[in-house]
């Protein structure tokens, strides 16, 4: 079944290992919100499973991770993923959790870097605990241990820490990975390369970011030359620092089409786009005027193109049999 847990996330272009090098900067200004679109993930929940009442079709059930204790919806079926559920087992839980609705739901080992967009942050300080709110499979909020500095990240922009148990089984971040490689974000953005500057900034689309300190397009590995190229379809995969710039990219060319679980969906009209999720982390545009032949809890395939401003949206369903990605 652990097939089933690759399947969750969406399918996208692979990019290969990079190291990222942080550089100072100036005070950074981060974002008031995330993402709305992001903002609408479930509840995860990580740590020690402590006790375990598995829900029937019609009945709740019930776990104590940790030192907290949730509901777990009837009808869902968290093992389904490959994980069983079980007492004594360091586990994270997403989806159909204390009543919240579950487009997709599941388990999966806490990983360690634990990784994925930041949706909320309040800083500890020497004396006491913070948190972090990571959108993880779903968006699971961590305790972050007193005296752990985790820089001042932009809401939205993906992060990865270290994760160690507390006796009581509770999950505690302490520390931001020093594996850089696992910041690279493969969401950044979709569109017409406008312009390009190696080591000084990029715009694709609608969408400008500026460059650390002369960095180079990274070829180490497998990673091939650079061919990002003015007025061509690309996508940007990156790291970025705690003032949006980027520390280590690679680009590539933007997919005819892509598809993967639909956990959000708010339907174009004729003036206005609208709104598709995939795994509830992967967010895309619809163009106007686009139907879409898709069903939310359901795999869906579709094609994307260009906007008049150059960035990549959805133009249309496809059978997910023909797509390539």
């Amino acid at each position: 079944m652990r097939r089933t847990l690759a399947a969750l996330a969406v399918f996208v272009s692979a990019c290969a290992p990079v190291t990222v090098t942080p550089a100072a900067a100036p005070t950074p200004i981060p974002t008031a919100t995330a993402p709305a679109a992001l903002m609408q993930a479930p509840l995860e929940a990580c740590g020690t499973v402590k006790a375990w009442t598995a829900p029937t079709a019609t009945q709740p059930g019930s776990i104590t991770i940790g030192s907290q204790t949730h509901t777990v919806n009837a009808g869902t079926n968290h093992g389904a993923t490959g994980f069983v559920v079980a007492a004594g087992q360091d586990l994270c839980l997403f989806g159909g959790l204390d009543g919240q609705t579950q487009p997709y739901h599941g388990a999966t080992r806490i990983d360690s870097p634990f990784c994925g967009a930041v949706l909320g942050f309040t800083p500890a300080t020497a004396t006491s605990s913070g948190s972090v709110t990571i959108l993880h499979f779903a968006a699971a909020t961590l305790t972050i241990a007193p005296a752990t500095d985790l820089g001042t990240p932009p809401l939205g922009t993906k992060r990865c820490v270290t994760i160690a148990m507390t006796a009581a089984g509770d999950a505690v971040v302490h520390g931001r990975t020093t594996r850089e490689i696992s910041e690279m974000d493969i969401d950044l953005g979709c569109g017409t390369v406008k312009s390009y500057v190696v080591g000084s900034q990029i715009v694709i689309g609608s969408k400008r970011w500026e460059m650390v300190g002369g960095i180079a397009y990274d070829t180490a590995g497998p990673n091939g030359p650079d061919r990002t190229t003015d007025g061509k379809p690309m996508c940007l995969i990156a790291a970025l620092d705690d003032h949006g710039r980027i520390t280590r990219y690679l680009t590539n060319d933007m997919p005819p089409a892509e598809g993967g679980l639909v956990t959000g969906y708010t339907a174009a009209t004729a003036g206005a786009s609208g709104t598709l999720v995939f795994s509830y982390k992967y967010v895309r545009t619809i163009a106007p005027r686009t139907s879409l032949d898709l069903t939310v809890g359901a795999y869906a395939c579709v094609t994307r193109g260009l906007d008049a401003a150059g960035d990549g949206v959805i133009t249309g369903s496809v059978a997910c049999g023909g797509v390539g990605f």
